[in-house]
């Protein structure tokens, strides 16, 4: 009698199930070569919407006005040297201008941040608005954005564009901030004399005493969410500011405190101006990124690329690790990848790629730049507040090649910014809808070099594969191996002896030649009471982790209201001979992690033999879930994270194997390879174990001086990644954390 045919989709699983550990070897190999090859794939950027038409015009702003914003440069420096308050002076001078211009003009106090850690705010909103609170009160010096708009000729007011320039007073203005100031007043005086208009101009003069961050977050927020319940003095208590504020300044019967608003904000520009090193060309340095890895529509940054580099002959830069390029090894590889495109390219025309090894090296540097900028979660600039509400901005930071020198090269200078400045104002002008046509998730390889979602999801999807096809491994191994429990009680008697085999291989007494488990997989007598006892092992390192991503808060307060008792009294505690403040704020942060932790494993269950592997099967389910989440928060997170988090996951397993009964059965050259495997697993779990990553990071971002300044760093980190929401934060310590717990439990079983 004929077998009977054996189905495909069962067959393929089977063997998928068998070779599991191979087939995830040969994933996670490739998706960290395609990760290096990345720069290979990327592509020239483009402009996808045709309407932005970039230098279909030619630009008005010339040597003339250039002049003129040096001398208005000069006045605003004169008069901040002369005032007893700069930024009063800064006020009034820009309050003359635009009042002169007959444009819309207006003062928008706003408070100090909140104090971080204050509230459990990071569920809600980044911490970094200067928004008044609800009795109107202000703690501290209040800031105050002056804020200007260019009504359209042509149009009904309902889009607008917005001009941010930053500036900070400290006895006087910085000459990249006094040239600032005075650019922007002649971009604005151009455009209140323009009647190609089609949106107005919002030109908002940040006070960044605090930070361009808070300045501009706050008035975006009044300006998107207003406010009818502060009182009118606007919780300002100095008299001089009041008698400023109500000097009997009235704009159209309005005064200076009146909010005026124009429409929905298409786009929105950050202007920075900086000098550089000698002997480098002006160029324009780009900053896009926005909170957790949000980037604007490329058609912005390309709209900026191609005016700037073919209209005025300016080098674009952005962000880049300049230690990559000089790397040998790296230059090696691009070499290498060199010699494969010129040889694909004898063998097929299409094949072949065009990518020198410098061009590599340098885009390898730039991508890893990008992508730590967006695994930070921070914004790499003001206009990262213009990303909470969905507006396309980025921050233009304007270099000059070395000091700005004489007159006549400020003026060159600012004659092709202001004309690129120009274009792009232009251009946006243009746009009938909201940016839409071209990219939103994008890695930048280059300024004019891109990899697209398409694209950068392939490695991480290979990473990605790896987890749930070990996870379903082993839940197949646990069920065949509680079969052949079942089968070999109801044959022998004595059944010690049946589970003494090799890790990954059951005894031949038990199973068939051609239903032989992988010799990689450990094989354990497990049953229900295994998994859930695994269970609940998992559930109470997991509600420990969010427990310790929650205790900062309550660390900060206490310390902060135990420091004001003893301020009261004069007298410093005993424990701050040893610590700084944020040190020590760190110190109790992780006792009580450690502490809570220990408290809630001594009640787990007593564990059985093989319950490691029914957890390390829920780890792996675990370890997606959570990777795959952060892919949808921030992709670099979870790219970043799965690179450590998969390899320490899937060679998680107890140390006895190593130098157990099980390592001893492999005869010769296999017990050799079986124990340099798990050796190996065992190193990466090490490797990637809280300690030491937490002692790597005390090493590069803390200060080597001494232990007590890396723990106080280590504590303003936290702050920084708390205070700005970042979707670093819950995946160090919801997900990455509590998986290498439960590594080092399975380590130790």
């Amino acid at each position: 009698m004929a077998e009977p045919r054996r189905r495909l989709l069962p067959h393929l699983a089977s063997l998928l199930l068998k070779y599991s550990y191979i087939i995830s070897m040969v994933c996670y190999a490739a998706g960290l070569v395609t990760v290096l090859l990345l720069p290979a794939l990327a592509k020239s950027t483009y402009i996808s919407e045709n309407a932005l038409m970039p230098g279909s015009a030619n630009p008005v702003f010339g040597a003339r006005e250039a002049a003129d914003a040096i001398r208005m440069a000069d006045e605003v420096q004169s008069l901040v040297l002369k005032h007893a308050d700069g930024y009063i002076a800064v006020q009034e001078w820009a309050v003359k201008h635009m009042s002169a211009l007959s444009a819309d003009c207006y003062l928008q106090p706003f408070s100090p941040p909140e104090k971080p850690l204050s509230s459990m705010r990071f569920y809600s909103s980044p911490q970094h608005t200067g928004r008044l609170s609800q009795n109107g009160t202000m703690e501290g010096i209040p800031g105050v954005n002056i804020v200007g708009i260019v009504r359209a000729p042509q149009a009904e007011g309902n889009e607008a564009v917005v001009l941010v320039t930053p500036f900070r007073v400290e006895g006087m203005l910085s000459t990249g901030d006094r040239l600032a100031l005075g650019f922007g007043m002649a971009l604005f005086e151009l455009w209140g004399n323009s009647n190609w208009l089609a949106k107005d101009v919002i030109w908002v003069l940040a006070d960044s005493r605090y930070s361009a961050y808070t300045a501009v977050a706050a008035w975006l927020q009044e300006y998107h969410e207003p406010r009818f319940d502060l009182p009118k003095d606007w919780g300002f208590s100095d008299p001089s500011t009041q008698a400023w504020l109500y000097a009997g300044e009235k704009l159209d019967g309005e005064t200076l405190l009146d909010f005026k608003r124009a429409g929905t904000i298409a786009a929105g520009l950050v202007l920075y101006l900086t000098s550089g090193d000698g002997g480098v060309a002006d160029c324009i340095k780009v900053s896009a990124e926005g909170p957790n890895g949000q980037m604007p529509n490329l058609d912005l940054i390309n709209v900026v690329n191609s005016l700037a580099v073919w209209r005025q002959g300016l080098h674009m830069r952005v962000d880049t690790f300049a230690d990559m390029q000089e790397s040998a090894s790296l230059n090696y590889l691009g070499q290498f990848l060199e010699k494969i495109g010129q040889l694909a390219g004898k063998v097929r025309a299409d094949w072949g790629f065009v990518l020198t090894a410098s061009m590599y090296v340098e885009g390898l540097a730039t991508l890893f730049a990008s992508v730590k900028n967006q695994a930070l979660g921070l914004p790499t600039g003001a206009h990262g507040a213009f990303r909470n509400y969905q507006i396309d901005a980025v921050s233009l930071e304007m270099m000059a090649g070395g000091d700005f020198g004489t007159v006549n090269e400020q003026i060159d200078l600012l004659t092709k910014f202001g004309r690129l400045i120009e274009g792009v104002m232009r251009s946006v002008n243009n746009l009938l809808e909201k940016f839409h046509q071209s990219f939103f998730l994008y890695l930048l390889s280059a300024p004019n070099k891109f990899i697209s979602v398409g694209v950068y999801m392939i490695p991480l999807g290979l990473l990605l594969l790896t987890l749930p096809l070990g996870a379903a491994a082993l839940c197949s191994q646990s069920v065949k191996t509680a079969v052949a429990s079942d089968s070999l009680n109801q044959t022998e008697s004595d059944s010690t002896d049946v589970f003494s085999a090799t890790p990954g291989k059951l005894s031949t007494e038990v199973v068939k030649a051609g239903e032989r488990e992988p010799d990689n997989l450990v094989t354990a007598k497990t049953s229900v009471g295994s998994w859930q006892r695994a269970v609940v092992v998992v559930s109470v390192v997991q509600l420990w982790a969010s427990l310790t991503a929650n205790f900062p808060p309550f660390v900060s307060q206490l310390v902060d209201s135990i420091m004001m008792n003893f301020s009261a009294s004069s007298k410093a505690p005993a424990v701050m001979k040893f610590f700084t403040i944020p040190g020590l704020k760190m110190f109790m942060w992780a006792t009580m992690a450690i502490v809570s932790l220990l408290t809630m494993v001594s009640f787990l269950p007593t564990p059985g033999k093989g319950d490691w592997i029914a957890v390390k099967a829920l780890l792996l389910g675990v370890a997606t879930i959570g990777l795959g989440v952060m892919s949808q928060i921030d992709f670099a997170v979870s790219l970043v994270g799965a690179l450590v988090l998969v390899p320490m996951s899937l060679c998680a397993c107890p140390l006895t194997n190593i130098w157990g009964k099980s390592a001893d059965e492999h005869k010769g050259s296999k017990s050799i390879q079986f124990r340099l495997f798990l050796l190996l697993g065992t190193m990466v779990n090490i490797i990637g174990s809280p300690p030491v990553l937490l002692a790597s990071a005390m090493y590069f971002i803390g200060d080597s001086s001494s232990w007590q300044a890396s723990l106080s760093k280590f504590w303003e980190w936290t702050e920084l990644l708390w205070c700005w929401g970042s979707a670093l934060y819950p995946y160090i310590l919801v997900v990455h954390l509590p998986c290498s717990i439960l590594c080092i439990y399975i380590l130790l079983s």
